[in-house]
């Protein structure tokens, strides 16, 4: 059974293919990924990756969440619905004029990823936050993070400069995104403790403990929920929170708030044995899971708004692109035919519109 705005969307689609964003879907993500991040976490703070999906910045406004971005674009869709102090500025390289900009449009919290981006921030922008990012130690879902952050040594020395000149200062950990295994969190969690210890060490009290991201979405598989990760890493979270000595503890979950906000549709335009071709593609959208073989869930829609029962076997589902990576879905349970509607679930995250893609009308419904 489709949710109410979903069955609206599918009743009143004017063009296929089309991205459909619910904006209070995000807010009830958003709403309910704080309350239970509170409660392991008291001091926590909840910060939205624009990047995710900078279609729900809106809707997000009317919560407590604040807003992480990486560019002047971002920060002025943020900046034109929220406050300044909302903002964090996470860069994989700034300028001078970049952190000038930024910094007289009021952000005082920014995020570096080498030493001399760390120097370089302190130097144009001595008032403000940073928060140095360090390399996980944990693999996962997705290519080497490496190129990310610095090594341990490297950030707490870091750290320790920033300090001796009197700048606030905080430590990011992101390990991985699209987390579903609960090891791997307890991994993080431990290598996120591992790091206050390093900087504790140096004698340079934190600020900010920034935890990065990674809570996961239900794709091909069923995403483990945020009390099964929190209570299974409890122990390490005790202590993660009673050395952090009142610092701020922030979480990232961008993906976990954006992706069950969205869904595409999209018609079946040719069929061949084992095979449905559709009228989107993966390069108009969904491209940041399907790159990982993280494939969204597919439902075949029929003319009453009813979702048709799965097939006994599966399709390969292909974009209308001679790409060979053009492939939405490898094993999609539908019994298509030509015009079916079909519907692809959590598809609101990282979801994009590239004149190499055919054209995807995107509605946001606020």
């Amino acid at each position: 059974m489709l949710d109410p705005w979903m069955q609206e969307a599918v009743a009143g689609v004017q063009q296929t293919p089309s991205l459909v964003l619910h904006g209070p879907t995000a807010v009830l993500q958003a709403r309910h990924f704080e309350r239970s991040v509170q409660g392991y976490f008291p001091k926590a703070t909840v910060h939205y990756s624009v990047k995710a999906n900078p279609e729900l910045v809106g809707a997000l406004a009317e919560t407590n969440v604040c807003f992480m971005v990486t560019d002047e674009r971002q920060l002025d869709r943020v900046l034109s619905v929220a406050a300044a102090d909302k903002v964090t500025m996470l860069a994989q390289a700034y300028t001078r004029d970049m952190i000038v900009a930024a910094a007289s449009r009021g952000v005082t919290r920014f995020i570096a990823d080498s030493a001399s981006q760390a120097s370089l921030l302190a130097e144009v922008a001595p008032q403000a936050t940073i928060l140095c990012r360090m390399s996980s130690t944990v693999g996962g879902t997705y290519r080497s993070h490496a190129s990310l952050g610095m090594p341990l040594k490297e950030c707490v020395d870091a750290l320790r400069s920033l300090h001796s000149k009197d700048v606030k200062v905080g430590l990011h950990c992101h390990s991985f995104s699209q987390n579903n295994n609960l090891p791997k969190w307890r991994e993080h969690f431990g290598f996120v403790l591992s790091a206050m210890a390093a900087v504790r060490a140096a004698k340079v009290s934190l600020a900010v403990i920034d935890t990065g991201g990674g809570y996961p979405v239900s794709y091909d598989e069923q995403a483990l929920s945020l009390e099964s990760i929190f209570r299974g890493s409890q122990d390490i979270i005790k202590q993660l929170v009673d050395e952090s000595a009142g610092a701020e503890i922030a979480f990232e979950p961008g993906r976990f708030i954006a992706a069950p906000a969205g869904i595409v549709l999209m018609r079946v335009i040719a069929t061949k044995p084992g095979v449905a071709t559709v009228d989107f593609s993966c390069y108009s959208g969904c491209m940041d899971a399907i790159l990982v073989r993280q494939y969204l869930p597919v439902l075949k829609v029929l003319a009453d708004g009813a979702v048709a029962p799965f097939a006994d076997e599966g399709v390969v589902l292909r974009g209308k692109l001679p790409d060979s990576l053009d492939i939405l879905h490898p094993s999609a349970r539908v019994a298509a035919k030509e015009g079916d509607l079909l519907l692809m679930g959590n598809a609101g995250a990282y979801a994009f519109s590239t004149d190499f893609g055919p054209s995807c009308m995107v509605v946001v419904k606020e």
